[in-house]
């Protein structure tokens, strides 16, 4: 079996969930989640709540019998000096070969910020990833426009980007000059481009946008964490923050020519974060 530890929000989430379904594709074994870490009271970081619920997924929840037989396993290992293999952390934002390795009975422990855990399930992922619930329930008029015109999502992430002391330092945040430029070279590459601008500080942007021609500022109706992500995942390009959900509203995109803008810079330390973007994005 793959287990896999869930932590984060959804597009972390939707990652981890990504990497063990490789895996258990690949071994055509069961994926199990562990959604422990999410139960544990907040302390310094943003407290997340499971939500893969929201999409069309395939996998059970892990028992605590089921992560006691790795945490047992990797003990005695270390007390016998055994060299179990059967946890795996990933090592940092880039892609790790070494996960190739992974058996069929692994705990993954780790962010699988990378397309490269992955890619070759797109097909299963663009299928999995997609709404448990009705979008257009709440959300038709945005869907029309976004169909009816040469849409462009942007997200502007703010919220605990902005207000929490670690998150800031750590992801800091996309200004409007990132944006500002996107903006632009999204309209001398593409013809009468529509900006949707989705954000978790709306007034904000309704501030910060208002004096670009072509901007939308919309919020969705559904009520649903995720409605946001597919909503900007069916405009024809993106401008994307950095954010995992963000990440993901750009790679669930089939448009087959899509522009995907993304910030250079995908955290604020010094974090090496070369493999989190794929190379056909464009990088400011």
């Amino acid at each position: 079996m793959i287990v896999v530890k869930l932590m984060g929000g959804l597009g972390n989430q939707m990652f981890q969930y990504a990497a063990g379904r490789s895996l258990s594709v690949k071994h055509n074994v069961p994926l199990y989640l562990d959604r422990s870490f999410l139960d544990l009271p907040a302390s310094d970081y943003t407290k997340r709540d499971y939500e893969l619920d929201q999409l069309t997924i395939q996998a059970q929840f892990a028992t605590e019998e089921i992560t006691a037989q790795f945490k047992n396993r990797r003990r005695l290992s270390r007390i016998f000096n055994l060299g179990y293999k059967g946890k795996y952390f990933s090592p940092s934002g880039n892609y790790d070969p070494q996960f190739e390795k992974s058996g069929p009975d692994t705990y993954l422990d780790g962010y699988w910020q990378s397309e490269n855990y992955f890619k070759n399930i797109r097909h299963i992922l663009l299928k999995e990833f997609s709404p448990a619930y009705d979008l257009r329930n709440g959300d038709k008029e945005i869907i029309s426009g976004i169909n009816d015109s040469n849409s462009v999502g942007v997200h502007v992430r703010r919220g605990d980007y902005v207000n929490l002391k670690s998150a800031n330092e750590f992801h800091g945040v996309c200004g409007m000059d990132y944006y500002s430029k996107a903006i632009s070279l999204i309209k001398e590459q593409t013809k009468s481009p529509v900006f949707f601008i989705f954000s978790d500080d709306p007034d904000w942007c309704k501030e910060n946008f208002k004096h670009i021609p072509g901007v939308k500022v919309v919020q969705s109706k559904s009520g649903q964490s995720s409605a946001e992500l597919f909503l900007m995942s069916m405009c024809k390009h993106n401008i994307i923050a950095n954010s995992s959900y963000s990440w993901w509203s750009g790679w669930l995109n089939t448009n087959e020519t899509k522009m995907v803008i993304a910030p250079k810079n995908w955290f604020a330390s010094a974090n090496d974060s070369k493999d989190i973007l794929p190379k056909e994005y464009i990088l400011l």
